[in-house]
């Protein structure tokens, strides 16, 4: 395996933190992955991953020691081996559902430092970019360190791990279409090709399964509110949650009822996420697989849909079989 040159290391780590979300979260550092892309293969029950047992030996990355599980689906480190098992908890649960629908999870890497820590200053991160795995690291605060406790909002957390899931697989296909045709290795983050409303609906779904059922409700609720689609497949990120973070808290589901031409911010995380569940209803869940291959390869969301079986042009167009289906249901 070829090794990135210093000057891409450098590029890649810079990308790949994300603004500070929450205290006690150091952010993402994510690389380019080895390639993992490719069809609809069946569901199987072994891809589910198995539950993996603490080593008992630890390792130091850094100037710190680590307790590791390595898993097929991730390797995990924690300085402090209590919080372990509730990771590991946590990341079974993401590739399960993340396999459902991609076929399988691509191998990612998890760090929890206890604090005082800033990974993004201190810790070289060079030997996961080599190996072309994406890494999500943060700091357990004091606090949860005296409880002992996590101390990590766990909807957060679910948001984070989906997020790095399908920032792997992205990457992933990106290095084989590569390698495929002889281009080079790509140096931003192939997540970022993936249009918002694509990777809210995937997060969303993988993170808190129930919440897209809740964000169904609410669309149909505000179906006079709802963006037309090709303006929801222009958008850009919002600076917001996404809506597997939101779709429980207080008042966020309602009728809105106050005269407006815009769409709530809300609204259109819901809206992305009921999408989805709208393309899964009709063509099953490892459609979202074939799709996101179709938009990592350079399509617009409705090419890309009318590449895939279901989307010839004896089908009804997207929006108006959209909007009968919000009505039907």
């Amino acid at each position: 395996m070829e090794s990135i040159d210093e000057a891409a290391r450098t590029r890649a780590a810079r990308r790949a933190w994300p603004r500070w979300s929450r205290a006690g979260w150091a952010g993402c550092a994510l690389a380019a992955l080895s390639g993992c892309g490719g069809g609809l293969p069946p569901i199987r029950a072994n891809l589910l991953p198995p539950v993996a047992t603490v080593s008992d030996d630890s390792v130091t990355l850094g100037d710190r020691r680590f307790h590791r599980v390595a898993a097929p689906t991730h390797e995990l480190y924690a300085q402090s081996a209590a919080q372990l098992p509730v990771l590991q908890g946590h990341l079974v649960a993401a590739s399960r559902e993340f396999a459902r629908h991609f076929g399988h999870a691509p191998r990612v890497a998890v760090l929890l430092f206890d604090a005082p820590a800033d990974p993004r200053r201190d810790f070289d991160f060079t030997p996961f970019v080599e190996r072309r795995m994406q890494v999500l690291a943060f700091v357990r605060g004091r606090d949860a360190q005296k409880d002992g406790s996590l101390g990590i909002d766990e909807r957060l957390l679910a948001a984070r791990l989906a997020e790095l899931f399908l920032a792997a697989y992205a990457d992933s296909v990106a290095r084989t279409h590569a390698l495929a045709h002889g281009g080079d290795q790509p140096t931003t983050r192939a997540i970022d090709r993936l249009p918002h409303w694509f990777t809210e609906a995937v997060v969303s779904r993988v993170a808190r399964p129930d919440a897209v059922e809740t964000g169904v409700t609410f669309v149909r609720q505000n179906r006079p509110r709802l963006m037309p689609l090709r303006r929801l497949f222009a958008m850009a990120r919002l600076g917001m949650p996404f809506w597997s973070e939101l779709a429980h808290r207080e008042g966020v589901v309602r009728t809105f009822s106050e005269p407006s031409t815009q769409t709530p911010p809300t609204l259109l995380a819901a809206e992305s996420t009921a999408f989805g569940e709208f393309l899964v209803s009709r063509h099953g869940p490892t459609y979202l697989q074939a799709l996101a291959d179709e938009l990592l390869a350079g399509r617009s969301t409705e090419d890309a849909v009318a590449a895939l079986p279901g989307g010839d042009e004896g089908a009804p167009p997207l929006e108006e079989a959209w909007r009968e289906w919000l009505e039907g249901n």
